[in-house]
C-alpha cells in the first residue's frame, strides 16, 4: 500500500528482523542467563515464557495512536505495525518452541522452587 511505498520494504524487513530475530535473541540470553545466575527467581514455568515471549511479540498498536496523536509518520506506523503482525504469525511460535528447548537444554526450570 500507500505506507509500504513512503518507507520502503527495506525499512520493513530490517524492522521485522530486528523485532524478529536479534531481540529474541537478545531476550533469551538475558532471561535465561539471569535464572541460572540466581539473579531472579521465576515463581513459575509460565513466567520464565512470558519473559521470552514479551521480546519476541511485535511492536504495541499503542505507538500508531502516538503518532496520530503527534501527527508524526502515522501512515509509516501503521504499515510497520501491519507487516510485524504477518510475519510475528511464524516467528513468535518459532521462538517459543525454540525457548522451551533451551530451557530444558540449560535446564532452567530446576531454579524454579516448588510449592
Amino acid at each position: 500500500g500507500d505506507g509500504t511505498k513512503l518507507i520502503g520494504w527495506g525499512v520493513c524487513a530490517v524492522v521485522c528482523a530486528t523485532r524478529f530475530v536479534l531481540l529474541p535473541i537478545l531476550g533469551s540470553i538475558i532471561v535465561i542467563g539471569s535464572a541460572k545466575l540466581g539473579i531472579f527467581t521465576p515463581p513459575n514455568p509460565v513466567f520464565l515464557i512470558i519473559l521470552v515471549l514479551q521480546w519476541c511479540v511485535p511492536t504495541a498498536n499503542q505507538m500508531q495512536n502516538i503518532a496520530s496523536m503527534y501527527d508524526n509518520y502515522e501512515s509509516a506506523m501503521g504499515t510497520l505495525i501491519f507487516w510485524q503482525y504477518l510475519v510475528m504469525l511464524f516467528f513468535v511460535p518459532f521462538w517459543l518452541c525454540i525457548n522451551l528447548v533451551l530451557f530444558a537444554a540449560f535446564d532452567v526450570y530446576s531454579t524454579i522452587p516448588i510449592s
